[in-house]
C-alpha cells in the first residue's frame, strides 16, 4: 500500500530572481514524487536532481534540501525561500505511461490528494460518487442530476463544478466535471474539461502538459 501527500515549495524572489515551484505531488512507499519546476521526479532518500535532494521520507511529508536551504513538505505547504535559481518559461508536467500504456499520475481537487487517470477521450473529468464524498463534494446539493452511459448501462451523475483542479504546477479554477453515483469510474479520470485548456505533446510512452501562453 502506498501514501499519498500533496504539498508545494515555494522558492521565491526579489526584483532580480524568478520564482521556483517544487511540488511534493505523491509518497509512494520509499520514493517521493516530485515536480520540479514542472518536471516529474521520482526520489528515493538521499538522491538530489534538478537543485532538490530528499533527505529523509515520512509517511506524510518530505525533508528536503532546495538549494542549500532545509525545508519540509507536506500537504497545503507554500514556503518563501530566497533562491538565484531562474525559472523556466512553461510549467510542464511529464506523465510516462505505465504497462498498459495508461497515465497515471497524482494531482489534487480542492486542495486534496487525488489519482489521476489521463484520458483524452474523456470530455470531462469523472470521478465516482465515493471519491466525490471524500473530496467534500456535496454533488446531490449543488450538482445537476444527469445519466450516463457506463459499461453497465445507464447510471445517475450529476455535473457540478470543481473549484480547484491542480495537476503538478498547473492548476486551473472552475472545472466542469460529472459524479458518478456508485463506484465507477475506480480511477478518476481527468479529461478535455480540464486538459482541453492545456498544450498537450507525446512522444513515444512520454505526455508533456503545459500551460499555454
Amino acid at each position: 500500500m502506498c501514501s499519498v501527500s500533496i504539498g508545494a515549495e515555494t522558492v521565491g524572489t526579489d526584483e532580480n530572481k524568478s520564482q521556483r515551484q517544487v511540488f511534493l505531488e505523491g509518497i509512494m512507499g520509499s520514493k517521493a514524487v516530485l515536480s520540479i519546476d514542472g518536471k516529474r521526479r521520482l526520489l528515493s532518500s538521499g538522491q538530489k536532481q534538478d537543485g532538490v535532494k530528499v533527505i529523509k521520507i515520512h509517511s506524510d511529508s518530505i525533508e528536503v534540501n532546495i538549494d542549500g536551504k532545509q525545508r519540509r513538505l507536506r500537504m497545503g505547504d507554500h514556503h518563501a525561500v530566497s533562491s538565484p535559481y531562474k525559472q523556466r518559461k512553461s510549467s510542464t508536467v511529464i506523465v510516462s505511461s505505465d504497462a498498459r500504456g495508461m497515465y497515471l499520475t497524482v494531482g489534487s481537487i480542492n486542495s486534496l490528494p487525488v489519482s489521476f487517470l489521463i484520458d483524452t477521450g474523456a470530455t470531462t473529468i469523472a470521478m465516482n460518487s465515493i471519491e466525490a464524498k471524500r473530496l467534500g463534494i456535496d454533488f446531490r446539493m449543488s450538482g445537476q442530476e444527469m445519466m450516463v452511459g457506463t459499461a453497465s448501462g445507464n447510471t445517475k451523475a450529476y455535473g457540478v463544478i470543481l473549484n480547484k483542479v491542480t495537476l503538478g504546477a498547473i492548476t486551473l479554477n472552475n472545472i466542469p466535471a460529472v459524479v458518478i453515483v456508485g463506484r465507477f469510474p475506480v480511477q478518476t479520470l481527468l479529461g478535455m474539461s480540464f486538459l482541453g485548456q492545456l498544450d498537450i505533446q507525446r512522444t513515444g510512452n512520454v505526455m508533456r502538459i503545459k500551460k499555454k501562453y
